[in-house]
This record gives C-alpha cells, structure tokens and sequence, in this order.
C-alpha cells in the first residue's frame, strides 16, 4: 500500500485508537495523515451522494434484507503513478507515499462512492442495491430472490477488486441496521443505540454543547411529531448577546426530549403507488406538516414530520399567506417525493381552498401561487381538529427560518 518516498511533499502522522470489533476497550490503532494543507490545494469532486430517504423509499415492498461492508474500502482504491507522490508523509521511520487513497484525503468519500455506485449501475444491480460509501444494502421481496441478488452483488463486486469485511455483514435478515435506521418490511424506526447516545448525553454546560445535543436530535425529527416548545430554550441560548444561562426550564425540556425520543413512532416507507396527503398548518409562532399515505388496510400512517419557525417578517403576514407559507415549505421539504406526483394537501384554514382565485388580485398570494405551478396537488379542507399533528408542530416548530424575509 505503501512505499519509499523522495516527493517534496511531506504530510505528518498521529495515531488514532479504535474499539477492535464488539469489543468495548481500545485495542487497535489506525494511523492517520493530516492532510490538511494538501486538502487546500486539491480541487473538490463533484460526485453527489445518495440521500438517505431516497435510500429508504427504494426498499419498499422488500421482506429480506442484507448489509455489506467493503473491507479497506479506500485501500481499494489505487493512485495513479503520477499522482501519488502528493500522498506522501513522513514519520521518524522514514518518508512515504501511498499506493492506494488513503484516508484523510478530502476527495476520497466522492471517489469511493462513484466506485461502488458505478459497480452497482454497470452490473444492473440498482433495483435491489444501494450504497453510501462502504455501506451497501440488498433488499428482496422473497427469500429465493434474496440469494440471487446477494450472489450477484458479490460476484460483481469481487471481479472488480473489492473484498467485503464478512465480520460486519449481515445476511438474510428480516429487520436491518443501516444508516443509523432500523429497517422493516414498509417500516422504518431509529437505531436504539444512537437513541441510548441522546438519551446519556450530559447535562450542556456550553453553546457548544447545545449544538451537538441538537444535531443528535435533528437526524432524527422526521420521527417527532411534537418537539418545537420543547427545544424552543435551547434555540433561546443560541442567540447572539444572550448569556448561558442553565435554567430549570432549560433542565425540564432537556429530560423531556429524551424522553419522546425514547417513544418514537414507527414510520411508514413512502409508496410512490399509494395516495399522499400532507397536512399542513400555520400558527402564530411557526409552520408543520405531516405526510401521510393509505394504507392497504384504509387507514392513514405518517411517512414524515416537518416543523419550521417563522420569520419575524412573516409573522406580520396575514393568515391566508401564513397558511400559504406552510404549504410551500412542506412542499419544498419533501419536494423529492411530490414532484411529478398528484396529492392532496389538506388544511384547516378554509380560505386556503381559494388560494389560485385569491392569487389572480393579490400580489403576495400570487408569487406563492406561482412557486406552487410546478407541482400536481389539489386543497382540501378539514377542520382543525382533524388536523392535530400539524397543528401541534405548527406551535411547536423545530427548524429555523432561513431569514427575515418570505
């Protein structure tokens, strides 16, 4: 992997401990090249990543399931002749470059990832195989067909030099840990053991601790249906010339918080075959909105959440346009599932039903009207007590407004 080195080039060394397989202790070292000044002069990759809803909607319909893990996954990988003598590093044994991408190199993730998404497209193996870096996942609809598709994914993977890591594999399984998400047949829920993470986080003592707290928080929200009231402290003690203040208001919301993480809903996968309702609403303070979809048995099951605060500016809108706003951003939010789909957006504010009349003698109404063109939906009304889930996050938003503005 590895060889003697005369480059100008000389990135330094430190060593990382890491758990050695499922055990507990730091027993193993990896030793890591900062290559933080050659990041600087390296031109980014362009490659996109997958999202993981994107990812999720895919096993739709699947009972079986199988999650790989590329052994050495950048080592995989040669350097081009030419090009390795940027990679090299010096320690108090000599100076070395690499023969193969190593970590640390900040275009390596978008190189690794158009490998393996090439592998997965140029063998046909899209329809039941995904990945995100070394991770890949195969979902089936049957036991027999679940073979098949392991078996090819190996065999193509194998013919082009990559090796799997069968330790971290997991096969044939009906429910599966994959991107911090438990998946099921058409269900999907958060991995326990990150809600154990939030769940032991200490008490922040800082505005950064705040901030790692929330993020924690926030890769999950599309399971909260009501969080916004709760993490309204926190979004207070992140505000410019405010002191940190600990208060007891803060102490009861961060134990709340916990504790509805630790209750949260099993969601539905989106079916881009069933009918899509989202719910949206307005209220004084934000804007929410549930997605849903029916079900084979009749009944309604929400797919996501979505909640966003509103703008001091927009909170002097009128109501029509506030209840407006709520339906371009839930529809922005999940743009990726609407677009190019016909569904219903339903609402407790009755006026909204009129919005494209209203739009043709009001300015603001029709710049919003017009976003909306794009996009295959009808409004229906219902009354608010229909609507709790949205009303709720509408009261207690969870997002920021981007700015002071509509």
């Amino acid at each position: 992997m590895i060889t003697e080195s005369k480059s100008p080039f000389a990135s330094p060394v430190t060593m990382q401990f890491k758990k050695d397989g499922l055990s507990s202790t730091k027993t193993k070292t990896r030793m890591c090249v900062d290559y933080r000044e050659l990041n600087k002069l390296i031109i980014p990759e362009t490659q996109p990543f997958p999202l993981i809803d994107e990812i999720l909607v895919k096993t739709r319909g699947c009972s079986w399931f199988s999650a790989l893990d590329i052994n050495s996954a950048f080592w995989s990988i040669p350097i081009r002749a030419q090009e390795r003598h940027k990679s090299a590093f010096i320690t108090q044994r000599g100076h070395y470059e690499w023969r193969s991408m190593p970590f640390g190199i900040k275009v390596a993730p978008a190189v690794f990832q158009n490998a393996i998404s090439g592998i997965i497209k140029r063998n046909g193996l899209s329809e039941f195989t995904a990945n995100y870096l070394d991770d890949l996942l195969i979902f089936s609809r049957t036991f027999d067909e679940h073979l098949v598709h392991i078996q090819r994914l190996i065999t193509a993977v194998f013919e082009d030099g990559f090796r799997f890591n069968f330790k971290k594999c997991t096969f044939a399984a009906s429910s599966i840990q994959y991107l911090g998400h438990i998946l099921g047949p058409d269900t999907v829920q958060p991995l326990q053991d990150n809600l154990i993470a939030i769940k032991s986080f200490p008490t922040p003592s800082s505005r950064k601790n705040i901030r790692q707290f929330l993020g924690k928080v926030n890769f999950y929200r599309k399971f909260i249906p009501d969080s916004v009231s709760i993490l309204e402290p926190f979004h207070n003690l992140l505000r410019k010339n405010i002191p940190f203040s600990w208060s007891n208001e803060c102490q009861r919301s961060f134990d709340k918080i916990k504790d509805l993480l630790t209750s949260v809903p099993v969601l539905a996968i989106f079916d881009r075959t069933k009918p899509i309702f989202v719910y949206t609403d307005a209220s004084g303070v934000g804007i929410g909105a549930v997605l849903k979809q029916t079900q084979s048995d009749g009944s309604e099951k929400p797919v996501a959440y979505f909640s966003k605060k509103l703008s001091d500016a927009q909170k002097r809108k009128k109501a029509i346009y506030i209840e407006g706003i709520a339906v371009r951003e839930a529809i922005r939010y999940w743009r990726y599932w609407l677009i190019g789909r016909h569904f219903t957006v339903v609402t407790d504010h009755k006026p909204l039903e009129g919005l494209n009349l209203k739009a043709r003698t009001d300015e603001e109404l029709g710049d919003l009207a017009n976003e909306l063109l794009q996009f295959d939906f009808e409004i229906l009304y219902r009354p608010g007590t229909s609507n709790h889930e949205a009303d709720c996050l509408s009261r207690n938003p969870v997002l920021k407004p981007q700015s002071d503005s509509t």
